[in-house]
């Protein structure tokens, strides 16, 4: 399966001390590793050469459950964080998630592969058309929640999908 998106960068490999931050992000509650993540992958991304002059942040969406067991959103913190370190334009609320797929961290490849299908819809598209989307997430480890996710955007009239994750496994 072809990825819906362009391109992903990444801080680093899903390892060492990166490992440690995102999942002291994710897991332990700990908001205040943000801003190391969001300084590591905002270096990298600028590493990458310009950005594009149209380019607009979206997080990619967690699921309502995921967000009330944390009571935050992962990835909308670390969006957030690189808007400001990149001075690029936010736009929240573009995706969200329906039904209540089981975290991919728990599934065995092959299920990482198929479950995202359908889970993620366009909530608002008008920010999205004609622009190039760097949709933010946690972690990348399969890229189908990430092509997922494109999918949907692409469908609300993006341009370019490019990738930005904390981590890639």
């Amino acid at each position: 399966m072809r990825p819906g998106f362009e391109a992903v960068r990444s801080a680093g490999a899903y390892a060492g001390p990166l490992r440690r931050l995102v999942v002291g992000l994710k897991y332990a509650r700990r908001t205040a590793c943000v801003w190391p993540l969001g300084d590591l992958l905002a270096r990298r991304l600028r590493g990458w050469g310009p950005l594009p002059r149209d380019a607009l942040l979206v997080s990619f969406p967690t699921t309502a459950e995921a967000r009330r067991r944390r009571g935050f959103d992962p990835p909308a913190l670390l969006a957030a964080e690189l808007a400001r370190n990149l001075d690029l334009p936010l736009a929240e609320g573009v995706l969200s998630r329906s039904g209540s797929p089981p975290p991919q961290a728990s599934l065995p490849r092959t299920e990482r592969l198929r479950t995202p299908r359908g889970t993620v819809v366009a909530a608002l598209a008008g920010p999205v058309r004609d622009r190039t989307v760097l949709l933010v997430d946690d972690v990348l480890t399969t890229g189908a929640s990430a092509s997922e996710a494109a999918r949907v955007l692409r469908a609300a009239g993006a341009a370019r999908i490019l990738v930005a994750v904390a981590a890639r496994a």
